[in-house]
């Protein structure tokens, strides 16, 4: 507002204001302070003041997003999220706006859920009150899932021990793939739930694990399928191509005073002939005259028979025995019911007279019975009715067990012998016992150990055979009827790949296939034809091509190639198992049968 002031000194002039009374100036001062006190206004009503400034925590100062980087492949999302901050870091709640800086790679949506559409770099930005914040986005291409090996290959045996597993690589190619999972399916008409399939983790870069059960599968080849899947539908699943071959295996034999067990090819256990104990069939008759099924609805490893009992080793590595004596279940059984022995899990088993021994995965031997002669190897001469472990901390490869002593076999081939020594039977150039293992003389590497009942024999791995202990009925096989308290070389130019020791003979497969026996022949135990004596190796009558055999005190079993199964020896009291008590001088067919 403007205030002119105009007049002209004692009198009046036209359009010339007087000048007002005092009461007048007052009145227009007060109407400009007023107006200044409102302020000037703008054109379009308002005032040309500024508004007065936020308080400053509630401004804000910058966008964190997170992630703060990433990489996508094509096709897939990940969710981004920002949060607006004050200059001192404090969390505030403001509307975010999403963009994409290069929408042909990568769009976010408005709650900022990133899509990746082809491969390139991209920045999301997330704005908030004029503020930016931003993170990197690399998009590659759609990775794939990588295996080291596509078909996997696994063997075993029927009834034997379950192999150890079989693992493949599982990689990405062009990017990390999440989300694994893995799912077999096994080929239609043949059995299912033998093989277990797991990942190490989630990612690639994991490790597949093939676990084959051998459990009840007989002789066959089976086939699954291993698929390995991503969380996202559009990376191609892979697969694995599992082949599990179980082979046949061969009937063992075993045999011990007077009863003979067996496994056929599809890993069952048969025992026939004396009975007295409950040795062969628990509550069975006192004579058993032919095989006779054992839990057949288990399988198993192997079959060992002590005089009064008999033990086997099925596929978990659990050992159960039956009869009279120290079964391994802590006390001692009278025609006990079958016991599972109280030890660790073993890899093979030996019955002696009255003792029996096994050996673990690990080599590690343990033993447990009668101890007289220190034949438990645990350094005493006590009665153990549990396994305990053979002293000294040797490893071995394989364990065999007579009527006093036990032997093994070192990796190196070092054979070691404990127990009694009467004989020589040890093998270490005396006839002392020993109740911890003694190195056997000589500077020979074995690849094979047998002990019979008094007398232990051993083959190199070119296949000759070497023989010590009582000889006395010629069981040496060295032409004499004389003890030898270290290893003598036997067979001449014969070369064997099996071996076994009874009381009085000893037999071996020869290389060639052919079965030769050798000691004291009375009751036909060679299977020659005759009852000679044979001083060195006699051949058993028959065309046959054998590849397993096993003595008892006077009869042997043997299995052809064709795993058929034959018996020969003194049979009184059923020990052949062909259904009489007749002596067999040569061998004749025994059907092991379900």
């Amino acid at each position: 507002m403007t205030i002119g002031i105009a007049g002209r000194i004692g009198g009046r002039g036209r359009g010339v204001r007087t000048l007002p009374g005092a009461r007048g100036v007052a009145a227009l001062l007060l109407l400009a302070a007023a107006a200044c006190s409102e302020g000037a206004k703008d054109p379009t009503g308002g005032t040309n003041n500024p508004p007065p400034a936020p308080p400053p925590d509630t401004v804000v100062a910058s966008v964190d997003v997170s992630p703060a980087t990433l990489e996508l492949s094509v096709g897939e999302t990940k969710q981004f999220q920002a949060t607006p901050k004050t200059a001192k870091g404090a969390t505030l709640s403001k509307p975010v706006a999403w963009r994409s800086t290069d929408t042909t790679i990568a769009t976010v949506s408005a709650q900022g859920l990133v899509k990746a559409l082809k491969v390139g770099q991209v920045s999301i930005v997330a704005s908030a009150a004029g503020k930016d914040g931003s993170a990197p986005v690399r998009v590659v291409g759609i990775p794939e899932i990588v295996v080291t090996s596509p078909t996997v290959a696994i063997e075993s045996m029927a009834g034997a021990l379950s192999p150890e597993p079989k693992t493949v690589g599982v990689n990405g190619q062009g990017g990390t793939v999440t989300g694994l999972a893995v799912q077999v399916a096994y080929a239609p008409g043949l059995p299912a739930g033998w093989l277990t399939a797991s990942l190490s983790g989630t990612t690639t870069n994991a490790t597949l694990s093939l676990k084959a059960e051998t459990g009840l599968l007989p002789a066959a080849t089976y086939n699954a399928t291993v698929t390995i899947r991503a969380a996202r539908a559009d990376i191609a699943p892979k697969t694995v191509n599992v082949v599990f071959t179980v082979k046949p295996r061969p009937p063992i034999t075993t045999a011990s005073d007077r009863h003979t067990c067996a496994l056929n090819r599809d890993a069952e256990v048969f025992c026939w002939g004396y009975n007295n104990t409950g040795q062969a069939v628990v509550g069975g008759a006192q004579t058993i005259l032919s095989p006779t099924q054992i839990m057949p609805d288990k399988r198993f490893v192997q079959v060992t028979a002590g005089e009064l009992f008999t033990c086997v080793l099925h596929a978990t590595g659990k050992t159960y025995c039956w009869g009279t004596g120290y079964l391994g279940g802590g006390v001692a059984s009278t025609k006990g019911p079958i016991t599972e022995v109280n030890g660790p899990a073993f890899a093979s088993i030996a019955a002696g007279y009255r003792h029996v021994c096994g050996l673990t995965a690990a080599g590690e031997a343990y033993c447990w019975g009668i101890n007289p002669y220190g034949q438990l190897g645990d350094g005493t001469k006590t009665d153990r009715p549990t396994p305990v472990r053979v002293a000294g901390g040797l490893k071995f490869t394989t364990l065999t067990a007579g009527e006093s002593h036990t032997c093994g076999l070192t990796a190196a081939g070092e054979a070691y012998c404990w127990g009694a020594g009467l004989y020589g039977v040890l093998g270490n150039n005396a006839t002392t016992d020993a109740t911890s293992p003694t190195k056997v003389a000589g500077a020979v590497a074995f690849a094979a150990i047998e002990a019979g009942k008094s007398h232990t024999c051993a083959l190199t791995a070119a296949g000759q055979a070497y023989c010590w202990g009582y000889g006395g009925l010629a069981q040496l096989g060295d032409g004499a009827r004389e003890n030898r308290s270290a290893p003598v070389a036997i067979g001449g130019a014969l070369r064997f790949s099996r071996i076994t020791g009874g009381d009085s003979q000893t037999c071996a497969i020869a290389t060639s296939g052919e079965a030769y026996c050798w000691g004291y022949n009375s009751k036909g135990y060679l299977g020659t034809g005759t009852t000679n004596y044979e001083l060195t190796p006699a051949r058993v009558l028959g065309a046959q091509q054998w590849r397993a055999i096993g003595s008892g005190n006077s009869q042997t079993c043997a299995a052809t190639v064709q795993d058929t199964f034959f018996c020969w020896g003194f049979n009184q009291n059923g020990a052949v198992g062909d259904g009489s008590t007749a002596d067999r001088a040569q061998p004749v067919q025994i059907t092991l049968k379900r």
